[in-house]
């Protein structure tokens, strides 16, 4: 899932939608920008831009965008007053891409700075600064630690560094399925569809002591690898169609990696129709929790369409 600021960057496609925030208020995900010199030369332009990076990435993210004038409005908040468009936008985001490296103690890392043109060579750049595991950052040439508070970039306070000096990378699991043809005959006519169910680690840190919970669900007794084998010891839960599985801090999925977990059935009937077998089946719904120590437990729901099961096994049909 998106977080806020990657939604908020995905949205502004084309130019005009950078236009229609004119008259929008500067927020926790957004701050507009005017440059005075677009080869980025001084510290005019760095100062604000390394002090932007540097609170968006040690909050939970947000958008930079130039080409936009923002003033105070009657209530003292940061508003977008007008549509200031830049000369050279490919030469702005060069300079920024250029930049991020050096304007940031320790650099952030994921920054993107893409442009939007209009029919002129005149246009935008939007830069998108993520939420950072491995702040705090400090902005140069200020030598300042920011963060995010509302519309304002404010220096942290030494409480809020000490709590990030000590954060850790954390994990981030999330689940998976694929399916992968049918098992076995349960009657005549009616067959089941062989789901593999695993979960990946999308975090920057080692996801230890990993569980998955399916909720009223059937077991599919041949595993992961169809010997019977599943990728995290069963543990014992009170309700019998559950599945639980978990693990010792001595079984870990590492960031970027996968693990298939278990394999799950699902009915299909197949029939014959002209020489050729028919598939039929609903929309396989199954409610699960993912846990691991230092990220919150995940509690979601696993959707698969009736059209993807039968996809999967009519190829196995053929």
């Amino acid at each position: 899932m998106p977080t806020n600021a990657e939604a908020f960057f995905r949205s502004l496609a084309k130019a005009a939608d950078i236009e229609q925030l004119i008259g929008t208020p500067e927020d926790l995900y957004f701050d507009a920008k005017t440059v005075v010199d677009e080869s980025f030369k001084t510290d005019a332009d760095k100062g604000p831009l390394a002090k932007a990076i540097s609170a968006f990435a040690n909050a939970d993210g947000g958008v930079i965008i130039y080409g936009l004038e923002a003033k105070p409005d009657k209530e003292g908040r940061d508003v977008v007053q007008a549509a200031k468009p830049l000369a050279d936008p490919s030469l702005v985001q060069s300079k920024i891409l250029g930049l991020v490296g050096q304007l940031l103690q320790p650099p952030v890392e994921g920054v993107l700075v893409e442009i939007r043109k209009k029919r002129s060579k005149q246009g935008y750049a939007v830069v998108l600064v993520p939420p950072s595991d491995s702040g705090p950052h400090r902005a140069r040439p200020q030598h300042e630690y920011y963060r995010r508070h509302g519309s304002a970039s404010i220096p942290m306070e030494h409480y809020e560094l000490e709590e990030m000096f000590g954060r850790r990378r954390r994990p981030k699991l999330e689940l998976y399925a694929r399916v992968r043809g049918r098992l076995g005959s349960v009657s005549a006519g009616q067959d089941q569809a062989n789901i593999l169910i695993g979960i990946r680690n999308t975090g920057r840190g080692i996801a230890k002591y990993p569980g998955l919970v399916l909720k009223n669900c059937s077991l599919a007794w041949d595993g992961t690898d169809r010997t019977g084998k599943f990728g995290l010891p069963v543990v014992p839960g009170s309700q019998p169609h559950d599945l639980r599985y978990g693990a010792s801090s001595e079984r870990v999925v590492y960031p970027g990696a996968e693990l298939d977990v278990t394999a799950i059935l699902h009915p299909v009937m197949i029939g014959n129709q002209i020489g050729d077998k028919t598939v039929e089946t609903w929309d396989l719904i199954v409610d699960y929790e993912i846990y691991a120590e230092d990220m919150p437990t995940i509690i979601s729901t696993l959707r698969i369409s009736a059209d993807e099961i039968i996809r999967g096994v009519s190829v196995k049909l053929k």
